[in-house]
């Protein structure tokens, strides 16, 4: 079995350092270039994948989306690898955290796993919920090649288990 760790391409709330957690935000034009020149790379590749597991989550979504287009294999919205929840901090920049909560900002970046934003999860929480997800997916799932198109924490708790 092979898996293919894929993360999102570039999107605006990149470029503006904006936390997203569970919102979304469009793909900037170089998000647009990197997943075209992703899909180019494997055009190119040997890889035969056959399923292509994507957070529900946009910017991820929409990499599955042509992921699974290119592969012309299925495509399963899964919940589990949703990146993880940053409730009242979503939508602001990481220089008014920094700011405004220089505590919560700390925990945030050093990736203090316990910390639990106000209205989110903790890391290590969102990493359970992904973590729980790999058995039942692996015990299923009877595949050789597939991809997980992923968010960026979600993307470190897979490299990390």
């Amino acid at each position: 079995m092979q898996v293919i760790l894929v993360r999102h391409a570039e999107t605006e709330w990149n470029v503006k350092n904006i936390i997203q957690g569970h919102s979304d935000s469009a793909l900037t034009l170089r998000g647009e270039r990197q997943t075209s020149a992703l899909l180019a790379a494997f055009a190119e590749s040997d890889y035969r994948v056959e399923c292509v597991y994507a957070s529900p989550l946009g910017r991820a979504w929409q990499m599955g989306q042509r992921l699974a287009e290119r592969f012309y294999c299925s495509l399963i919205a899964e919940p589990a690898l949703k990146e993880q929840a940053f409730g009242q901090f979503e939508g602001m920049t990481t220089v008014a955290l920094l700011q405004n909560n220089p505590d919560a900002a700390e925990a945030l970046f050093t990736l203090d796993a316990e910390y639990c934003p106000p209205g989110g999860e903790s890391l290590s929480d969102a990493s359970q919920r992904m973590i729980h997800f790999y058995p039942v997916w692996k015990k299923n799932i009877i595949i050789e090649q597939y991809v997980l198109c992923l968010t960026g924490r979600s993307f470190r708790a897979c490299l990390r288990h």
